[in-house]
């Protein structure tokens, strides 16, 4: 999410890819970075939440498996495209 998508593989809007078709599971949470010097301290709180399993009020830790308005198709849509 540092940058936009530069090739046919990328994906607008990762967090929310990843949000709605990527992660699952009872507890499952994701941080989503959007400058570098934000990855540090989201990997140690996802860490310590995980193992902890504590849920946190923190306005940057979304729920997983919301409303899916993302679709979850879209690397397989996209490798037809490139056969075709």
């Amino acid at each position: 999410m540092l940058r936009r998508p530069e090739s046919i593989w990328g994906i607008e809007d990762l967090d929310l890819y990843f949000r709605d078709c990527v992660i699952g599971g009872p507890g499952a949470f994701m941080i989503p970075v959007w400058e570098r010097n934000q990855f540090a301290e989201a990997i140690r709180v996802k860490i310590v939440r995980e193992i902890a399993a504590q849920p946190s009020s923190r306005a940057a830790v979304q729920a997983a498996r919301g409303n899916a308005l993302t679709n979850c198709l879209a690397g397989e849509i996209r490798r037809q495209q490139m056969e075709n």
